[in-house]
């Protein structure tokens, strides 16, 4: 049996006195016995690659879930989205705003805000409810139309036109009253 050095760990000789490589005196007593071979370490894969998948599964079930809520509304705002559309034309020293397309049965009042170069079309709740294919009138402050900050379009006089629908503009344009 080979014994080895208390020192510096290297295999000597059974009756040597002095370690022959760090000249260090041997007690027969403190010699210490050959190490034990290290045992090589198990790994179980077939689990790990189980916890992986676990992991991956999870993941994909939470960020599933989170683009189906944020989708469907469930929670959040969801997209700002009007499928409308509007034609705009001058009629009679009107301006003529007639709801062509709806992705709702109707607007309130309350949600449509329509500008002429710059102004905002006031007494919009006058018109209730816009149902596609309903005419919003605008120019003379008469029973006939609506004034635009309180002053009604003249004659031979170009004027840009935005409509927003619950905050997201459907139309922007210029139109002329000949």
């Amino acid at each position: 049996m080979a014994i080895y050095c208390p020192y510096c760990g290297r295999s000597i000789p059974n009756d040597s006195r002095i370690c022959a490589y760090c000249g260090k005196q041997v007690p027969s007593h403190g010699v210490m016995p050959a190490p034990e071979p290290e045992k090589k370490k198990e790994t179980n894969v077939g689990l790990i690659i189980g916890i992986v998948l676990l992991v991956l599964i999870v993941g994909t079930i939470v960020v599933a879930a989170t683009v189906y809520v944020y989708v469907s509304g469930i929670v959040g705002s969801g997209p700002d989205y009007v499928d409308a559309s509007v034609m705009v034309v001058s009629e009679n020293n009107y301006i003529l705003v007639t709801l062509t397309h709806s992705d709702e049965l109707y607007y309130s009042y309350d949600v449509i805000d329509i500008y002429i170069s710059g102004q905002k079309v006031e007494n919009m709740y006058e018109i209730g409810l816009w149902y596609e294919g309903e005419t919003i009138t605008i120019g003379s402050g008469d029973f006939y139309g609506y004034e635009v900050n309180g002053n009604p379009l003249t004659i031979n006089s170009e004027y840009d036109v935005t409509i927003y629908i619950e905050n997201t503009p459907i139309y922007s344009g210029s139109v002329t009253i000949p």
